[in-house]
């Protein structure tokens, strides 16, 4: 056992310092850049730096449909069926900019074969977003089946999580993702850290997996965490490239569910 007793911080810990800029107002700010670059296919994905979550209530096609627009990606929800995600991806001209989502289990893993299919059955282009999520990055099965799915389709381009330090990010970039979500247990609705007693202070996990991530040639994504805009602007200050927002994206139109009301 190491017990790790440097300090750690969290967005609430940290406040950013201003320097001398040629920006005139904080309107005039442009998040658009490169968010990865594909080691193998040697090919940049340039897009805004805030993505939907793949929460089942925002992570929607209405979502999607609405952030491509502002340049942004919307981690699409695994619960949409087959048919749906062909209609999706067949019909709209804003599914560049969703990430097909998919867990572990072999019926996702099914899905998407069988999705493939469907999309060369109607001469489509196949999307290349790729979205593996578990709240446990570290298990080698997951590893394994990234290694495989980069083998049988080379060209995507694979978001994978969810760790919450240095070693994370070797295992997964080594398995062929080169986005790679960050965090365990900050976020909202993310119960990790009571059941299992698992996670890090997102601001100093960040500053640390991003020196990781540079030595291994990929990009990370900020993944729990944030309540506000100004968190964004400290995961984007702390090295993330793509920051995840959930409760930020909750209670509009765009959102599927049923509504509550208060």
């Amino acid at each position: 056992m190491e017990i790790l007793q440097d300090i750690k911080l969290g967005f609430d810990d940290v406040q950013l310092t201003p320097k001398e800029s040629k920006i005139g107002s904080r309107k005039d700010v442009d998040l658009f850049g490169m968010i990865c670059r594909d080691p193998q296919n040697n090919r940049g994905l340039y897009r805004h730096r805030i993505v939907a979550s793949n929460l089942d209530v925002t992570g929607t096609f209405a979502m999607s449909k609405q952030l491509q627009k502002r340049r942004m990606f919307t981690l699409l929800h695994k619960y949409y069926s087959l048919k749906d995600l062909v209609d999706h991806y067949c019909l709209c001209q804003y599914s560049g900019h969703s990430f097909y989502t998919l867990g572990i289990k072999q019926d996702d893993l099914d899905k998407f074969d069988s999705f493939i299919k469907e999309m060369i059955k109607y001469n489509r282009v196949i999307p290349e977003l790729i979205h593996f999520d578990t709240p446990n990055g570290y298990l080698v099965k997951f590893h394994d089946i990234i290694k495989r799915f980069k083998e049988k389709y080379p060209y995507l381009i694979i978001m994978a999580g969810n760790i919450c330090d240095e070693k994370g990010i070797e295992l997964l970039s080594n398995a062929g993702a080169c986005l790679i979500k960050c965090g365990i247990g900050n976020g909202n609705l993310c119960r990790t850290s009571i059941k299992s007693s698992i996670g890090r202070p997102q601001f100093s996990m960040l500053v640390d997996c991003k020196k990781a991530a540079i030595a291994n040639n990929v990009s990370i994504v900020s993944d729990g965490g944030i309540k506000s805009p100004s968190d964004i602007c400290k995961a984007i200050g702390a090295g993330a490239s793509l920051v995840i927002c959930g409760s930020l994206f909750c209670g509009y139109d765009q959102n599927e569910g049923e509504w509550i009301y208060k």
